[in-house]
């Protein structure tokens, strides 16, 4: 077996932040094999999955079962198995999340009978977590962009405002000299009566 390094844990754990993210509620384990069953597949279309399963005991491995349906129409069966994960005792947040206590990272892959391992498999999830990495890289570069240019649209509408205001307080100021300037001239009456 592989000893993770830190660079492998933090690939896994973008994945699980990119899993976290999607919003789906599906669990990570289950987003990666799809993931990586879509780029395997790499015809360009849009696989339509018809059944996702995940089985797991108590000691055993998890396995991640699919059904899909990609240019062919007949169905195509595929699946992960994870390792379980090696922990010394188990709490509540493995008994409420079972899928917890396994690895984030497959350790084998087949599809329609075709066992995915060694180099193939290796290369096949560093290509999907770069992938992804990249994909959400894009998203958070330009939701960045648009909360800039939507911040700088408020400032420069605050701006606009502000000066507005300040260019009415001055009129107001000027009609109120005015007035007063007018009054006093009043009051006063003409020089030397």
């Amino acid at each position: 077996m592989m000893t993770p390094r830190p660079t492998t844990f933090l690939i896994i754990s973008s994945i699980a932040l990119l899993g976290g993210c999607s919003g789906s509620g599906e669990d990570v384990r289950v987003s990666l094999c799809k993931a990586i069953v879509s780029d395997l597949e790499g015809n360009g279309t849009p696989l339509e999955w018809q059944s996702v399963e995940t089985h797991h005991g108590r000691f055993s491995d998890l396995e991640v079962r699919l059904s899909y349906v990609a240019s062919d129409p007949a169905p195509v069966a595929a699946s992960c198995t994870y390792e379980k994960e090696h922990i010394p005792e188990e709490n509540v947040m493995h008994q409420a999340d079972p899928l917890s206590t396994y690895r984030t990272r497959p350790s084998g892959i087949s599809m329609a009978d075709d066992a995915v391992t060694g180099a193939r498999l290796r290369d096949a999830i560093n290509n999907t977590i770069k992938r992804r990495a990249d994909e959400f890289a894009g998203k958070v570069a330009e939701e960045t962009q648009q909360a800039v240019a939507a911040a700088r649209a408020g400032a420069e509408k605050a701006l606009d405002g502000a000066r507005e205001g300040a260019q009415k307080a001055l009129m107001g100021l000027h009609d109120a000299l005015e007035q007063d300037d007018g009054a006093g001239n009043a009051t006063n009456g003409p020089a030397g009566d």
